[in-house]
Parts: C-alpha cells; structure tokens; sequence
C-alpha cells in the first residue's frame, strides 16, 4: 500500500526527472537507478541498470512519466530544482504523485498555477484513475467532476454521499431541512408543553376553591 502526496521537500540539485522518481515504487526507482547511469558514462552500472530497467518494464514508466510533465507544461526534464518557480515546483510535485501510481493520492490545491488546458486534463487523468482520493480544494468545479464519492466529517460524525460535489450538496440541503424541520417539531411541543404546565396551578387552585 502506497500513499502519494504534493508537498515533498526536494534538494535544489536534483534535476526535474529525479524529483518524480524518488518513489518507493520498483520501476520509478529503476528509472532514476539508469537517469544517474547515463548521466555518468564513466561508471559500470549502465549494463545493470538496463536490465533492471528490462525486468522491471519501466522503460513505459519513464515515457509515461515525461508525457506527464509535458501535460503539465513542464518539459525541461534536466532543469535543477532549484531553477524552477513557485508554480513550476508545484507542478513538478503533482506529476510527481501522479507518475508514482500510489493508492491514495493527497493533493494539495491541485489546480493552483494549472491552466485551463492543464486542469481539463488533470480532470481526466484522475477520472481514469482508479486511486482513492484525498483532496484540499476550493474549485468546486473541479471537486464536482473528479469525485463520485464525499466522506463528511462534522462534528465528529462522519457521512459518506455516493455522489460528485453537486449531488453533496443537494443532499446537504436536504439533510440540514430535515433537521429544520425536527427541531421545529420539538419546538412545538416545548410550547405546547410549558403552555400545559402553565394552566396546572391555577386549575388546581380553581379546584380547591371548589371543595
């Protein structure tokens, strides 16, 4: 079980490529094992590397991850961290958690510093996905086409609605009438109630006066 989240720490010298493969997954680690190999002809390991890389399949994985960045309009692969801009980082670590195939993916404010064309596409990819989802965000928009099931947590209870963001809502409302609609019941019945109490010692002064 693997989870995958958008606010890592990467070290300033890592170039963007070796950012999205420190992953505990085998292929993305193959991956950055034959990055290193090839960047440095003068040591032995290209041959193991390789055939790491071929046991592994991981040779998709690193086109994969590079069609990823591109989506994400990140396509200087060896640029240095440490050059990139704030957005661009961002980026960089969502194409991180999404390269790294975890089960549960956690992001961050996905759609800051994604354009119209990044965030269509980003919609799509997580549709397709099949990763449970934990998500911080304020595009209801994007909430309401990624997710077809919201877990509510409120006032220590916890509510799941099989439904995007607008069937939550609608469901909300619903839930928050009803309830409306109990407490004004049992406000009836208070009044109803503390009007009979009221009457009671003035009819049974009324009554004793009687005998």
């Amino acid at each position: 079980y693997r989870l995958s989240g958008t606010n890592p720490e990467y070290a300033a010298d890592l170039t963007v490529l070796e950012a999205c493969f420190r992953s505990d997954n085998p292929a993305l680690r193959a991956i950055a094992a034959y990055e290193q190999a090839v960047a440095d002809p003068a040591q032995d390991g290209l041959q193991e590397a390789m055939s790491r890389m071929d046991a592994l399949a991981a040779w998709d994985y690193e086109q994969r991850a590079k069609e990823i960045l591109s989506r994400l309009k990140i396509n200087d692969f060896d640029k240095k961290i440490g050059q990139l801009s704030g957005g661009q980082l961002k980026r960089v670590a969502l194409a991180a958690v999404l390269i790294s195939e975890a089960d549960l993916l956690i992001l961050d404010e996905p759609t800051n510093h994604l354009d119209t064309d990044m965030t269509e596409w980003l919609e799509e990819y997580l549709t397709r996905n099949k990763a449970a989802l934990l998500m911080v965000t304020h595009d209801r928009y994007f909430l309401d086409r990624v997710c077809s099931d919201i877990l509510e947590v409120d006032q220590r209870s916890v509510c799941l609605y099989k439904g995007n963001y607008a069937y939550y809502v609608e469901k909300k409302q619903e839930r928050a009438e009803a309830a409306e609609a109990r407490r004004e019941s049992d406000l009836n019945l208070y009044r109803r109630e503390l009007e009979w109490m009221r009457r009671q010692p003035q009819a049974r002064a009324t009554k004793a006066r009687a005998r």
